[in-house]
């Protein structure tokens, strides 16, 4: 797996927006995200089609398939970091040189609807890429810009993601499991079923996130995730925040985690800071690491940027 090329002060971030348009309630946010990474020492270049609306699309499928063509061909651009979520990232694949993208990997960053390009562009352009906030997050927490900024400019062999999670609710015999980390938002994950990019959790560290959707609409996904052999060939999961995922008729989310996830007999890290909540662990897609469900820490044991 290709490591991409550390971020350091003065480099050149670009900004996409892939799916989603910026909506005038988080343009705020968002340009108190672009001054936050300035004020920290980088440079900012920003798609041409970035700002642009297309009703619940920034931009129609080829302009926003283009400014990211261009982040990545732009020997200048040393990071890529999306605007927000979502909906749209899966309309692209058909407008994406993945030849070209391969031969320039970098920093490539972004979660929600963004899960898309983070897992073809790590199972299939073969190069790490991050599940972590985004521009219109960063003004959220300062943990969730630190952590990523010393994500993706630190060289560390073995590190710790995050802090350690609170197990208590899964008894999971199985305590450690050691695997590639892939995954991230529950619906996007299911709509690449079937598709030629469909996520390859074999021997993986299946992340898993979602929001807004009940505790039966987490059930029939995750079942079906399970028909496909999909979550029967991972080594283990990593769960993440279910926000403002309601109960269904008394049944919890964690109940349906606990009935279809543990059932599996699976090394599991229940409710890792990471997703739609507050706080955004960056997580590098790509990278070997070891869960241990006993403790609740989640280690990454090789680096996962270059110098």
């Amino acid at each position: 797996m290709i490591k991409p090329k550390a971020l350091r002060k003065g480099d050149t971030i670009g900004i996409v927006s892939p799916a989603s348009p910026i909506e005038q309630k988080q343009k705020n946010s968002f340009e108190n995200g672009i001054h936050m990474l300035e004020n920290l020492g980088y440079n900012i270049k920003l798609g041409d089609n970035a700002l642009k609306s297309n009703g619940y699309l920034a931009g129609n499928d080829e302009e926003r398939a283009c400014d990211l063509m261009k982040m990545f061909e732009d020997k200048n651009v040393n990071a890529i970091i999306c605007s927000r979520g979502g909906y749209g990232s899966e309309r692209l694949f058909k407008y994406l040189d993945f030849e070209k993208i391969s031969k320039n990997p970098k920093i490539f960053a972004g979660y929600s609807n963004i899960s898309f390009l983070l897992n073809i562009f790590t199972q299939h352009c073969g190069f790490i890429t991050f599940h972590s906030p985004m521009i219109i997050n960063f003004v959220d927490s300062s943990y969730n810009t630190n952590n990523f900024i010393n994500t993706v400019s630190l060289y560390q062999t073995n590190f710790v993601l995050g802090a350690k999670s609170d197990n208590t609710s899964l008894n999971n015999s199985s305590s450690k499991a050691v695997g590639e980390l892939i995954g991230g938002n529950l619906t996007t994950i299911i709509g690449t079923i079937g598709t030629d990019y469909e996520i390859n959790t074999e021997n993986c560290i299946l992340f898993l996130e979602e929001v807004g959707e009940k505790a039966y609409a987490i059930d029939r996904m995750l079942t079906f995730l399970k028909s496909t052999g999909k979550l029967s060939k991972c080594k283990g999961f990593i769960l993440g925040d279910f926000t403002d995922c309601p109960d269904s008729l008394g049944r919890s989310v964690n109940d349906v985690l606990n009935d279809i996830i543990l059932s599996l007999g699976k090394p599991v890290i229940l409710s890792f800071k990471c997703g739609h909540g507050p706080i955004k662990t960056t997580l590098p897609f790509g990278s070997n690491v070891e869960i241990d469900s006993q403790t609740g820490i989640v280690s990454v044991l090789e680096p996962v940027i270059s110098l």
